[in-house]
């Protein structure tokens, strides 16, 4: 179309570069051996699947030591060549937490935040030097629910899309879910049947939860549990977010 307008230069949005940090002393990196109470790094290459797009590139933050002193350093050399930034790990603000201190001795701003959700419940928001900054819970899972339902949105906003709020399906549960009030639960499930209006009849395959990651390997996406509902039970209404959605 450009050719046929006869134009030789058009303006576009440049790819938005997105930084990938993972925090903690315990994480080591794939192909190396493992000591006593060490885990391999699993959320970068998450992050990594979740956030590939044709207008987003990601760039490797590697792993950093959970102390304010080096992540502070590694945030302020991340953020002069990102346009946003995404961190999991030492969000849950405790003392042996430093995502938001470490945010704000880099001269940015940090807010830690605690939704009433399962998996996920602590988020750190903030900004370095004008770059975004979300920092995602350390736990796998959690993570991953976190990026689909906030992360996602945000860098969409940021590379000049329209964000949506991932509002997922409806769809009916096939039998009991296990659920606890007063929270959003996201649970992997997998579709049993469809309904006659095809609508996904849903089985749960593990309680909410932050540290299984079998579950999820096995679900079809994450069915959604509404707050205000104590129990759900075969029958009644759920919503679905089918990871093909966020995968595709």
């Amino acid at each position: 179309i450009a050719s046929a307008a006869g134009l030789t230069m058009i303006a576009v949005a440049d790819v938005l570069r997105v930084g990938i940090v993972s925090i903690g002393n315990e994480l080591r990196q794939q192909g190396t051996d493992l000591e006593p109470h060490q885990i391999y790094d699993a959320n970068r290459p998450l992050l990594a699947a979740l956030l590939k797009a044709p207008w987003a590139a990601t760039i490797d933050g590697g792993i950093v030591r959970d102390n304010t002193e080096s992540l502070a350093a590694a945030l302020t050399k991340l953020a002069t060549r990102t346009d946003a930034i995404v961190s999991t790990g030492g969000a849950m603000g405790s003392d042996t937490d430093h995502t938001a201190a470490a945010i704000v001795a880099a001269g940015g701003w940090a807010k830690s935040l605690r939704i009433a959700q399962r998996p996920g419940k602590p988020i750190v928001i903030g900004a370095i030097a004008g770059v975004p900054l979300i920092g995602l819970p350390g736990n796998t899972t959690a993570a991953m629910v976190n990026c689909m339902l906030y992360v996602l949105p945000m860098l969409l906003a940021r590379a000049g899309g329209t964000p949506e709020r991932a509002l997922g399906q409806p769809a009916v549960a096939n039998s009991k879910f296990d659920h606890t009030a007063a929270r959003t639960d996201f649970v992997p499930a997998r579709i049993a049947a469809f309904t006659q209006d095809g609508r996904p009849m849903l089985e749960q395959l593990a309680k909410g939860g932050s540290a299984r990651l079998g579950p999820f390997v096995l679900a079809d996406g994450l069915a959604e549990l509404p707050p205000l509902s104590p129990s759900i039970g075969a029958g009644d209404h759920i919503i679905f977010h089918p990871f093909h959605r966020y995968l595709s």
